[in-house]
């Protein structure tokens, strides 16, 4: 199984809202299309007898998550102290962050859109190149309706006190303190001990991952079953 793109791109670009879609397009199918496909081609001539499955992403943000806890969790995600959060998160603020929350779930479709897109190119182009069917794409189950801070979300949300409702947090906690200034300074890599801590927040919750796990056995089965593609 394979997947790949949005740590190249990273969710912050994607769904940033002073970014361009044309930027956006291009990456997508540079890590999405093209290298997928090197990926695919490396790996089916490595293991010529498995079947290869490409697992497709979700939605991130829907017109069903919330505004205020949109911008609850980037506020998280900055470190912002949490006694003046009501200062920039409020009724009155929250109109003006409306047209961001507009267009950070548009960009999000683009990333879905064309990321299960190039998937499916990077596949058939495969396929077509050693004259079989040896990869397929699984498409994520997953919803925008079921996207972040959802009342039917399937992805681990942000709880009360910058919290994320992952089993793992309490030990990420403890664990991003101690290895990042060490990544640090082994590597030069500066990457934020907070962004580090919620890192669980926006990925499939456990009910997300028995969805994605039972996608990716449907079509597997398929494949035992009838040898079909």
């Amino acid at each position: 199984m394979l997947t790949g793109g949005i740590t190249d791109i990273t969710v912050a670009k994607v769904l940033d809202p002073f970014g361009r879609n044309e930027w956006l397009y291009s990456e997508i199918k540079k890590y999405c299309g093209d290298h997928m496909y090197d990926v695919l081609e490396h790996a089916a001539a490595k293991f010529p007898q498995a079947t290869v499955g490409v697992i497709g992403y979700f939605p991130m943000i829907g017109p069903k998550t919330p505004g205020g806890r949109l911008l609850n969790g980037w506020l998280e995600s900055m470190s912002y102290p949490r006694p003046l959060k009501p200062i920039v998160n409020n009724v009155l603020t929250r109109q003006f962050f409306k047209k961001i929350r507009k267009k950070g779930i548009a960009r999000s479709r683009i990333w879905f859109e064309e990321s299960n897109r190039n998937f499916q190119e990077a596949v058939d182009r495969l396929n077509a190149k050693i004259g079989r069917r040896q990869a397929i794409f699984i498409r994520s189950p997953i919803t925008e309706d079921q996207s972040l801070e959802t009342k039917d979300t399937l992805l681990f949300r942000m709880g009360k006190k910058g919290r994320v409702e992952d089993a793992l947090y309490d030990e990420r906690t403890t664990e991003c303190r101690k290895a990042l200034p060490e990544l640090k300074k082994t590597t030069g890599i500066d990457y934020p001990v907070r962004l580090c801590e919620i890192a669980a927040i926006g990925h499939p919750n456990p009910a997300g991952s028995r969805a994605i796990a039972d996608a990716i056995k449907a079509a597997l089965g398929r494949v035992l079953r009838t040898g079909q593609l």
